[in-house]
């Protein structure tokens, strides 16, 4: 009896530590590739950054998203690369640079996860924001388990996939899986690579996404309008604490669980100024002549749509005098 009870403590203790070990490996595993993902993008994004940006020029970086890039448009039909020509016109000495950095389709967890690194590589003197929107579609890196009070088995699935996400492990073996075990070819899997996904670039949300998400998003929104505040008030403190002023606008087309008011809130919490395009929108949506400064999908704005944008934070920069030194 004794000798079964001895095994059987011996076979424990076995097992013990080979859990104890598999898990030394995979922290000593996810600590060596956080620590070469860090050194590597940074090196990567001065080197291809700094290349066209001049800190000692008057930078201004627009963060957002598709609607910040101008999707399926010219580059210079965008928001930001109109606000270029309409600024450098008003202050012509002053030497000014509108920046997007190259990471579209974000929502507000990967924004202030990475606001830091944005004020390091471009020196702004100006922060534009304009965030929310991809957040109930989008849960790559998302805050939102923070938000989740209650746990059922859709709950505890986005948390585990929020976790998993969060893990750099996790991030290399999901892409080799889709690249050499699957064979995925497709425009997402080209994403992740052109991101650096494995190295700790933002991942580019599928789309469409899967019909769930929506659902699930709608079921919590209480939830996704607190992750909007804790991640905007992030970003924003970030900003203020070095020195550097920022605007906070509402969408032409606000999303349906984030309304004008916390934008307004926001805003007066911080004392920091808010452009209002949903007010702009709002009578041409009212006398149905929207459709000509949309594109087809009838939510991103065209060239048109973006010119009003730019005449709204053009008036604000301008009025507040948030250029001057």
């Amino acid at each position: 009896m004794k000798d079964s009870s001895d095994r059987a403590m011996t076979k424990a203790k076995r097992n013990f530590f080979a859990v104890a070990l598999i898990l030394i490996s995979v922290i000593a595993v996810e600590a060596a590739l956080r620590f070469a993902g860090t050194v590597y993008l940074k090196r990567l994004y001065v080197h291809t950054e700094r290349s066209y940006i001049d800190p000692n020029k008057t930078n201004i970086v627009c963060l957002g998203e598709s609607s910040t890039a101008g999707l399926d448009l010219p580059w210079q039909d965008s928001y930001p690369a109109q606000l270029n020509v309409m600024l450098k016109k008003e202050y012509p000495g002053k030497n000014i640079q509108v920046i997007v950095p190259p990471h579209v389709g974000q929502n507000t967890s990967q924004v202030a996860n990475r606001i830091e690194q944005y004020i390091e590589l471009y020196s702004p003197r100006l922060v534009v924001l304009m965030v929310g929107f991809n957040n109930e579609w989008s849960l790559t890196e998302s805050h939102i388990p923070k938000f989740l009070k209650s746990n059922n088995a859709e709950i505890l699935k986005v948390k585990i996939l929020c976790f998993l996400d969060g893990l750099r492990t996790f991030k290399v073996l999901r892409y080799f899986y889709l690249k050499y075990v699957v064979r995925e070819k497709s425009d997402y899997v080209n994403g992740l690579r052109e991101a650096r996904y494995v190295w700790g670039g933002p991942e580019l949300t599928r789309w469409p996404p899967k019909k769930w998400v929506y659902s699930f998003a709608h079921e919590h929104q209480e939830a996704f309008i607190g992750l909007w505040r804790d991640d905007v008030q992030k970003i924003i403190s970030a900003v203020q604490r070095n020195n550097i002023k920022i605007v906070l606008m509402t969408y032409h087309i606000n999303p349906d669980y984030l309304a004008a008011e916390e934008f307004i809130s926001m805003a007066d919490r911080n004392n920091i100024p808010l452009v209002r395009n949903d007010k702009t929108f709002q009578p041409l949506i009212n006398n149905r002549t929207i459709g000509y400064f949309l594109l087809r999908d009838q939510w991103h704005p065209n060239k048109l749509g973006y010119s009003l944008i730019v005449e709204n934070v053009f008036r604000v920069i301008k009025d507040r005098r948030l250029l001057e030194k």
